[in-house]
């Protein structure tokens, strides 16, 4: 009975097997098949061999509802803009052409077909742009695309004109700066192009494309220094601001690669909207697993909102990547630059989730391997200083942190650890000097204000804490522990009403304050 009952159920597995086996069999040949489209749909020639589901789907989505309504404008440009985000830009332009037949007062379908054409075919997307400006005149983007596509076609001069109608229209767009300075340089206007060099680095002091293009300039013209501190930073790898297009922006959020959400969280973690950026990044990170700086970057958006367990776990798995080294096996960006770049600061962001989460065995060698990659790496110095501070070896700590400053004498930050390094050690007139310091750079600081003014109170220079504490309310009105230090002073000084007011409005902002509480009944008596 027992025999014949393991052969039944074997002949239920053999059975549900080749079922399954049959699905999955239809399951291909429907993919490999599929319902022919009509010759008048455009549809890239290496669609069969992309294997994310997500963009087939939207593909498939887009294609049908154009063959379902071929009337309507909307239909041809959600297929278009499907292609163009996704890279097919040859398919994307008959599909915008088609729109703009349709609703040829619509900005948007021709703004997206040049954006579509610039690269392969810019004469097409000059005139597209041309027709888009014409509707709307004031769309900055537009011109600065325009410009492009016009320098393609040689056409400088009035690839000019655009840029400087794009600068009147947003004066803070880098872009245009940096194309007139580019423009500048090939016509060997060197003066030129040096003051719309420096304008676009003023705005977007990171970027790798414009430090290079002043770099050129201040070697022709005799700069020696300078042209060696940009070629410099031409090095690094490019950070700065994505043009404000928010038509693009809408482009971008029909993508549903990993790319696509990749390029959405660093969009968002730029604009501060890091919740958002996670939820873009863990996608893409779920289908980039060799991908370095997909993760670094997921792993930097989880630290801003102190999720440090997740943080940790998504920038180890950063430098395992990159320590990997498997090239083919999707890992980006693949340049050596770029590659070092990511692993000098995930050690140095991992230093600082080991030490924020007191693991300091872990967090002493993550800061020494980021300063052993990079030794101007001021930051990396500064937060070493401050684990040694947390372990009490404080001349270590003041050696770092003075170091931190030695390269960056102007970054705020890196006075303020110092300052708490020295606080730590009660060094606190040392302390004084960096606050100070910041407020040189900073002068409504109310943080280092506000220390300032514990060591002023702690000399007993009641007067001097006073005012620096009103100044803190001043800059902050809601600040409990401003109003706490300063009734402190106004106790001191025998004003017993001031003080009962001010640990009165403590009490307002923090109702469980229990020192306001205790002085307040001490007074009282």
């Amino acid at each position: 009975m027992k025999r014949k009952s393991v052969i039944l159920f074997l002949v239920g597995v053999i059975i549900i097997i080749a079922t399954v086996g049959q699905l999955h069999s239809q399951s291909l040949d429907r993919r490999a098949s599929p319902t022919p489209l009509p010759d008048w749909i455009p549809t890239p020639n290496d669609l069969a061999m992309v294997s994310e589901s997500r963009l087939l789907q939207a593909v498939e989505v887009a294609q049908q509802a154009v063959e379902k309504a071929p009337e309507k404008a909307d239909t041809w440009g959600q297929l278009g803009n499907v292609y163009l985000v996704h890279g097919w830009e040859r398919q994307a332009a008959p599909c915008y052409r088609r729109a703009a037949e349709i609703q040829p007062n619509e900005f948007r379908w021709f703004y997206y077909l040049g954006l579509s054409t610039y690269k392969a075919t810019p004469e097409v997307a000059v005139d597209a742009f041309a027709q888009a400006i014409t509707l709307d005149p004031k769309y900055p983007p537009a011109h600065i695309n325009h410009a492009y596509a016009l320098r393609r076609l040689g056409r400088f001069e009035s690839a000019k004109k655009h840029l400087e109608r794009a600068k009147t229209l947003d004066p803070k767009n880098p872009f245009a700066d940096l194309e007139l300075g580019e423009l500048a340089l090939a016509a060997k206007q060197f003066e030129v192009a040096r003051k719309y060099l420096t304008r676009a680095l003023t705005l977007n002091p990171e970027q790798s494309e414009a430090h290079s293009a002043m770099a050129q300039v201040a070697l022709v013209l005799g700069d020696a220094q300078a042209a060696k501190r940009h070629s410099q930073a031409a090095r690094k790898p490019t950070k700065h601001a994505e043009m404000r297009d928010p038509l693009w922006w809408e482009l971008l959020k029909v993508g549903v690669t990993a790319k696509r959400y990749a390029e959405r969280g660093t969009r968002h973690m730029e604009a501060g909207d890091f919740e958002n950026a996670i939820a873009n990044l863990a996608v893409a990170a779920s289908s980039k697993k060799k991908d370095a700086e997909i993760w670094f970057n997921y792993g930097v958006a989880l630290l801003s909102v102190n999720r440090y367990k997740q943080a940790q776990a998504a920038l180890e798995h950063t430098l395992a990547v990159i320590n990997e080294n498997d090239l083919e096996g999707g890992m980006s960006p693949k340049t050596p630059k770029e590659l070092a770049f990511l692993e000098i600061h995930s050690y140095y962001n991992l230093g600082f989730v080991y030490n924020r989460t007191e693991q300091t065995s872990k967090a002493i060698p993550a800061y020494q391997k980021a300063i052993k990659l990079n030794p101007d790496f001021a930051n990396a110095y500064a937060g070493l200083g401050l684990v040694y501070g947390k372990q009490r070896r404080l001349g270590e700590a003041i050696t770092h942190g003075k170091k931190a400053i030695k390269i960056a004498p102007a970054n705020v930050e890196l006075h303020r650890s110092l300052a708490t390094i020295y606080w730590q050690a009660k060094m606190y007139n040392e302390a004084a000097i960096e606050y100070q310091t910041i407020l040189g750079y900073k002068p409504r600081d109310a943080g280092a204000i506000h220390q300032l003014g514990l060591i002023l109170m702690g000399n007993k220079m009641y007067d001097e804490a006073m005012t620096c504490f009103k100044k803190v309310l001043e800059i902050q009105p809601h600040d409990p522990l401003a109003h706490g230090a300063l009734a402190t002073v106004l106790y001191k000084l025998g004003d017993h009403r001031a003080a009962i007011d001010e640990f009165q409005a403590v009490l307002r902002l923090a109702p469980d304050n229990r020192n306001a509480q205790l002085m307040l009944r001490q007074l009282a008596r």
